[in-house]
């Protein structure tokens, strides 16, 4: 052991039933006794450095001066309170600039951002112009509302070093904003990453929490992906606290306790020439190395600098070296956040020596970690806040993490310091790797630093220390997972960029799963450096962990007393660090929140070069159905096929047995929730649709006459138009009338009963087609999880799709006041409606191109994620999943043509346009934004009947139990269906479906 440096070993942290609360644990010790819980070699245990100073110069040798005591970001103005069951606050974006500067902290300081040419420096960025940014402090079933108002200066939004980011991804002025660790729906407005502010412009971010959310600290911070990191690092982040930081059950045992936060992070800042008081933040880099390499050679001969001498620090609330005070045997409850967008945190309480070493006789702080991540299922951990070598017992806290526990100060009066100490075990070096500077976590370079004085003083606390019980545990604890999915984490061969399973986001494969499933995920760290992997919308629990030597994870370590190390249930989480060569097995259930959403690296420096992978979340199992409907000339029967396994689970007639014109169909939740619904319309005949409970499908839930009654026949289709987690129903119209689209809501009406509101009804193609209507599929084609509305031509034109933005779509609607009055006549009012139609309705479109399938026969067409690819690993083979498909997370269109056909066939066509996510590109020509890439035939050597193949969507598991992926269905008739999808190598595969009657049962009568 180096002298004057401190060892420690992981106590036992498990005590025996009888040992009182108040008991002192054993000192730990390295080597480990006898019966002590060891899993990492005393070697991999770094000794805390014995210079703390050196690290936070230029204060070597001797702590720095404090700004104070720790500020409280749940008092006063630093906190918005939500009141009646609703948080309605505005956040404006702000730019530090030298007259409207960023403040940091207590002091608070001055901080702008860096203005110079060589751009070696940072963008100050804040909410409300402050960090931390405000506390927004809301309860379980509360609504948050947040009214966002982009006040950043554009030109000053920029990539803030140009050294540590992929060049084809460039960082733009787009940011967003994510709710880390609230299980709310990520859709539309809600915790929607995919979305994108710009400068400017006013946005509003709203969900609701459900009444059973868990209480804890959560926090949020942009999430546009490419800018990540700097908008993080230059100060864009705040707290989130649901109810209170522990479990409701434990609230009586730490009642007058004092509660701390400890918002950890870190800032290069350099005082500027002409006010020392104002400081320019440095670039986003690893902000804890002593020093910044400056552009002009000659500075380091001592030649003229030409960037700014920045002082990294790390700051807890945004104050250096802040004061905690204690009174001896005190307990008090902190919860530390991580929010900076590269460091760990390693902590630990030392006492000092007066040569700078940390003391070997400090007395212990005693601890019991409760809660992790906003979490109120956990099994306390008690011990001692020092270093340990179990990775779930030790006070590292990853970027994004949080962690609460409680602390009981030693009876011996001091001055004490909450450090940070290196941590070699979690991070493995790479040797002679220059490029590694920018992604390894920055405390793998330094010593060891003071973050805070804890001073302990004043009267004894005579209070027992709390006893915690353990909560309930979830129910995935002890579940027999419904698949087991592979994921790998990894860097290119030149160390640059990070990749999930060997791709780049968003190229990504998409990792599609049923709401509710019990899944483990086994994932694999091939490089050597840790990843903190956090997965949105949902949490999970650690299972096991096992060690490797090598980089093909093919040679387990032998030197370890315990490989690998299964863990019992201790916490749920939303972020754990992987350590480097390593496979972590991880259980969690699929999210409650139908919709799309992410999964990366929380090295923020990581995720914006690419090791993030889109999730997407379909209902679950059971209501997830595919409805084929029977074409002209044939009896209207709908066909339901449970889409996970490909049996047909019943059949219905849409309408009256003796109708022969043909029904489209289309099955969602229409009414929200998880149940599936089903909506019929005829494409002959009076325009109405019907919806279907898909279990109750005897009675209709509701009819609608849309159009006015005008035209003959109608097309139909649900999606989640304006991204409230609720489909809506899209009808196109259909020939001798206007050609149109209409979205109507589903609402209660005041008898009880479920009726049609409708939402806007907007024009499409030229007005003067009249002659084949419209046909209509829905789904995310652009990318930013609002679904769009693909439309097609029948008969008689070239035939054509057009795409229209249902955020646009849905602004529109928004923008435009209800409808009062009114002539009495459905068609002439109908006329009115479409006459005002907003060029903001019209400038909707996104996409319009004519013969992406050859011919005037009229097109059928269906959206889903077709080229979601294979989020499975290992793969066949290294490059690419789907090569054909350049962003899976955005849905593709089918489309066949309406008409007999000897081999009919379907192409698969993708949106090739900019989008929320592409930072806000100027749209171009949208005849160019939709492209081909695939055609085949799903029924070889066969006609398809008078109106072509019918088409429809499903998640499914026909290909690979473990890995549910989005399959297309093609019909001939109900009784005769396909699914077709792509294999891991683009290639397309078809399937027979639908083999047999399933639980629904037999054809219903009506």
């Amino acid at each position: 052991m180096t002298a004057g440096a401190l060892a420690i070993a992981l106590v036992v942290l498990t005590p025996s039933p009888s040992r009182a609360a108040d008991e002192l644990l054993p000192v730990p010790q390295c080597p480990a006794r006898p019966g002590d819980v060891v899993f990492l070699p005393c070697s991999e245990v770094l000794s805390f450095q014995p210079r703390l100073g050196a690290a936070i110069t230029p204060y070597a040798g001797s702590p720095p001066p404090s700004d104070g005591p720790l500020l409280d970001l749940t008092a006063g103005s630093r906190a918005l309170r939500s009141s009646g069951g609703l948080l309605s606050a505005e956040l404006r974006l702000v730019t530090g600039t030298p007259e409207n500067p960023m403040l940091v902290g207590s002091k608070p300081y001055r901080v702008t951002s860096y203005q110079g040419q060589n751009r070696l420096g940072g963008i100050a960025s804040s909410y409300n112009g402050i960090f931390p940014a405000p506390t927004l402090m809301i309860q379980p079933g509360d609504a948050l509302r947040l009214d966002i108002l982009d006040e950043r200066i554009p030109d000053s939004v920029v990539q803030a070093s140009d050294r540590h980011f992929d060049p084809t991804n460039p960082v733009s002025e787009a940011s967003n904003i994510h709710t880390h660790g609230l299980l709310v729906s990520p859709t539309g407005n809600g915790d929607n990453v995919y979305r994108a502010f710009l400068p400017g412009n006013r946005y509003r971010t709203e969900m609701t929490l459900g009444a059973d959310h868990a209480t804890g600290m959560d926090w949020y911070h942009p999430h546009m992906h490419g800018s990540t990191a700097p908008q993080v690092f230059g100060g864009m982040a705040g707290l989130i606290q649901v109810g209170d930081v522990v479990a409701p059950r434990h609230l009586p045992l730490v009642e007058g306790l004092t509660r701390r936060q400890l918002v950890l992070t870190g800032m290069a800042l350099a005082p500027t020439a002409d006010d020392p008081d104002l400081f320019v933040l440095g670039p986003v880099t690893n902000a804890t190395s002593p020093s910044l390499t400056d552009p002009n050679p000659a500075a380091a001969q001592g030649g003229p600098r030409t960037a700014p001498d920045y002082r990294p620090s790390h700051l807890v609330n945004g104050q250096l070296n802040p004061t905690i005070a204690m009174r001896p045997g005190e307990t008090q409850v902190w919860t530390a956040a991580n929010v900076n967008a590269s460091s760990a945190y390693s902590l630990a309480i030392v006492r000092l020596r007066d040569d700078g070493t940390t003391d070997p006789a400090t007395p212990l702080f005693r601890t019991t970690m409760l809660g992790q991540d906003g979490n109120d299922h956990y099994t306390p951990l008690r011990g001692h806040l020092v270093k340990h070598r179990d990775p779930m017992a030790d006070f590292f806290i990853a970027p994004g993490q949080r962690l609460t526990w409680t602390v009981t100060a030693p009876k011996e009066p001091g001055t004490y310091y909450l450090i940070n100490g290196v941590d070699y075990a979690y991070t493995r070096q790479v040797d002679n790797l220059p490029a590694m500077l920018t992604f390894q976590p920055p405390q793998a370079f330094v010593p060891s630093l003071i973050l805070a004085t804890v001073t302990v003083a004043g009267e004894p606390s005579t209070r027992a220390v709390p006893a915690f019980d353990a909560t309930p545990a979830p129910d995935i604890v002890g579940a027999e997972p419904d698949l087991t999915r592979e994921i790998a984490f990894d860097f290119d061969e030149q160390y640059l960029r990070g990749r999930v399973n060997f791709g780049y986001f968003p190229a990504t494969p998409v990792i599609q799963g049923y709401s509710g499933d019990v899944e483990t995920w086994v994932v694999s760290t091939y490089s050597q450096v840790a990843h903190p992997i956090h997965i949105h919308q949902g949490d999970f629990v650690v299972e096991r962990i096992e060690y490797f030597e090598d980089q093909a994870l093919t040679k387990p370590r032998t030197d370890l007393p315990e490989n690998p190390i299964v863990y019992p249930y201790r916490r749920m989480m939303d972020t754990l660090t992987l350590p480097g060569r390593s496979k972590v097995h991880l259980k969690l259930r699929a999210s409650a929140f139908p919709g799309k959403f992410v999964m990366h690296c929380h090295m923020l420096l990581h995720e914006d070069s690419g090791m993030m992978a889109s999730v997407a979340i379909s209902r679950p199992r059971a209501q997830e159905l595919t409805a084929v409907a029977a074409g002209p000339d044939s009896a209207p029967l709908v066909s339901l096929v449970e889409a996970a396994t490909g049996v047909e689970a019943g059949r219905f007639y849409a309408f009256e047995r003796s109708y022969r014109g043909g029904v489209s169909a289309a099955v969602g939740n229409a009414l929200g929730g998880y149940g599936a619904f089903v909506a019929v319309a005829p494409l002959q005949g009076l325009p109405v649709v019907r919806l279907f409970d898909a279990r109750a499908t005897d009675t209709a839930v509701l009819d609608l006459h849309p159009f006015g009654g005008d035209g003959d026949g109608a097309t139909v289709a649900l999606g989640d138009i304006d991204g409230d987690s609720v489909d809506e129903i899209v009808v196109g119209s259909g020939p001798g009338t206007t050609p149109s689209v209409a979205i109507y809501d589903v609402v209660a009406g005041r008898d009880g009963k479920w009726q049609a509101e409708l939402k806007l009804e907007a024009p499409v193609f030229d007005p003067s087609y009249r002659t084949g209507g419209v046909r209509v599929a829905a789904a995310d084609v652009d990318g930013d999880n609002w679904e769009d509305v693909v439309v097609a031509n029948g008969p008689g034109v070239r035939n054509r799709i057009a795409v229209l933005s249902g955020q646009i779509l849905t602004e529109a609607a928004s923008a435009r006041a209800p409808a009062t009055g009114g002539t009495g006549d459905p068609r002439l009012d109908r006329d009115l409606r479409l006459s005002n139609c907003t060029a903001n309705e019209r400038g909707a479109v996104l996409a319009d191109v004519v013969d992406l399938l050859p011919g005037s026969e009229g097109l059928t067409v269906a959206a889903d994620l077709f080229g979601a690819g294979f989020a499975t690993y290992p793969p066949l083979a290294k490059v690419g999943f789907n090569p054909v498909v350049t962003a899976p997370y955005r849905a593709q269109i089918a489309a066949t043509r309406a008409s007999s056909r000897e081999n009919p066939e379907v192409g698969i066509f993708e949106y090739a346009g900019p989008s929320g996510h592409d930072h806000g590109a100027v749209a171009g020509d949208p005849a160019d934004y939709l492209r081909p890439v695939g055609l085949f035939t799903p029924f070889p050597d066969q006609r398809s009947p008078r109106n072509g193949l019918t088409l429809a969507t499903g998640l499914t598991t026909v290909a690979d139990p473990n890995t549910p992926i989005t399959g297309l269905v093609a019909a001939l008739d109900p009784t005769r269906q396909t699914v077709s999808y792509f294999d891991i190598g683009g290639r397309i595969v078809t399937r027979p479906w639908a083999g047999t009657v399933g639980p629904l049962g037999g054809v219903a009568t009506r």
